[in-house]
């Protein structure tokens, strides 16, 4: 969020474009030895394109899709911020698939005007990642300068984008299908490590190979998944705290059916008469807290439920120090009372 400025508003969805794109354009326009015009134009042909793949993605999913947060445009494509409640994972592959067709549909719009413009048509250009700096320099012409620059910003959306890894749109066809097969929780421990072992392995080969393009956008991949991989394990300590914390509470409920349930009834009468008594007694002003219900009272079940609200909006770092200490002790709690 503080590496990205918002653009604007398309269907409720916000837009926030990363600095990351201003940094290519002119890493691009300082290799290319192109003008500050020719740069800026470069900079709205790669906005507009994230826009469009990013636009395609949203028809598809319309108002099937509930997008918590906003939606930041780099130079690999969109990344959710917040991550969005799928109905299904079809639904997931079939807005990925939205994406991929639209980002297709502009590189193929784009090859056909070059070859409408030039002679033939310049194969330097099939090679993504690759600066295509003798042929940028070699235009005169803004139009064709323009279109060879769409199609190499289109052409290099698209293979990154089919590569099976977050936070690329190919990851949904193979997350999907993992979530068939096995548990969720695994499908994204699996995905994240996946992604990885294949970004490290990219990455190397791009410094390798002097890409210097396909080295920083694998680069930042490698710290969105980091990021991921925070997020993932905070929700797991989320869930395992739910799920002690529910156990606790069913525990409670089988316990108190069982006491005053259906065998409430067969208590003699005094028995019922003296605990009622002792519930008044208890319920006086001047009685001692020690003498009440033991851990947890109700105030710490309200105050663990809006801290887990808490996590859940707006993640395990939003918490304060003592909202930090409060969860820790109120977990250690229900772990020794399941024990």
């Amino acid at each position: 969020m503080h590496w990205s400025v918002p653009i604007g508003t398309v269907r409720g969805v916000s837009f926030r474009l990363s600095y990351l794109v201003l940094v290519f354009v002119a890493a691009i326009a300082v290799q290319c030895h192109i003008s500050l015009s020719s740069g800026l134009l470069a900079g709205v042909i790669m906005t507009c394109s994230l826009i469009a793949f990013q636009a395609g993605q949203l028809a598809v999913a319309r108002d099937r899709v509930f997008y918590r947060g906003p939606v930041l445009l780099w130079p690999g494509g969109s990344f959710l911020l917040t991550r969005p409640v799928y109905q299904s994972a079809e639904l997931a592959s079939s807005i990925a698939l939205a994406g991929l067709l639209t980002t297709s549909l502009l590189t193929g719009t784009a090859a056909v005007l070059i070859c409408a413009e030039l002679p033939s048509f310049p194969t330097e250009l099939l090679v993504p990642f690759a600066v295509p700096v003798g042929l940028l320099t070699a235009q005169s012409d803004p139009w064709v300068t323009a279109l060879i620059s769409m199609f190499y910003v289109n052409w290099s959306l698209l293979i990154l984008n089919l590569i099976p890894i977050p936070p690329f749109a190919a990851s949904a066809f193979t997350t999907g299908g993992f979530r068939g097969e096995i548990d969720g929780d695994l499908t994204e421990a699996v995905s994240l490590r996946v992604g990885f072992l294949l970004a490290g392995l990219v990455l190397v080969l791009s410094v390798v190979l002097n890409l210097v393009f396909l080295t920083a956008i694998f680069a930042t991949v490698l710290l969105m998944l980091m990021h991921d991989h925070r997020r993932y394990v905070e929700a797991h300590v989320v869930r395992e705290i739910q799920q002690q914390y529910e156990a606790y509470r069913r525990r409670n409920n089988e316990e108190d059916s069982f006491q005053f349930g259906s065998f409430g009834s067969e208590y003699p009468a005094s028995f019922r008469s003296s605990h009622s008594d002792r519930e008044e007694e208890l319920s006086q002003p001047g009685v001692s807290s020690a003498m009440a219900t033991p851990m947890p009272q109700r105030s710490s079940e309200e105050e663990l439920d809006r801290i887990l609200q808490k996590i859940h909006t707006s993640g395990k770092a939003a918490l304060s120090p003592e909202e930090l200490e409060t969860l820790q002790r109120l977990s250690s709690r229900l772990r020794d009372r399941r024990r």
